[in-house]
């Protein structure tokens, strides 16, 4: 498997899986209908509450991630398509015929 990823080193697909870690966040933030409140996992009372955001507060965090999410997969492209025309440019270069 890592000698596949070797030969075949212009797809970054890194930024992509970063891209649904904020993409899949941010769409849970956006479907909020009510207050969003964030506790510890093993808080016992509601009081042990970290924060609490209002449905405005969510849906603009939501559309942060997503902005966010959004441009890594622009990046994704961007990279993929530099490192595929520099492998090309650099194979020309090499070749002596």
């Amino acid at each position: 498997m890592i000698a596949r990823y070797r030969a075949r080193p212009e797809n970054p697909w890194e930024l992509l899986a970063i891209a649904s870690l904020f993409l899949l966040p941010g769409v849970a933030l956006l479907l909020q209908h009510d207050t969003v409140r964030f506790r510890q996992p093993r808080a016992r009372y509601f009081s042990a509450a970290i924060a609490e955001f209002s449905v405005g507060q969510a849906h603009f965090y939501g559309w942060c991630a997503v902005a966010v999410a959004l441009f890594l997969v622009i990046a994704y492209f961007y990279v993929r398509r530099a490192a595929i025309r520099e492998a090309s440019e650099a194979s020309h270069f090499l070749n002596l015929d």
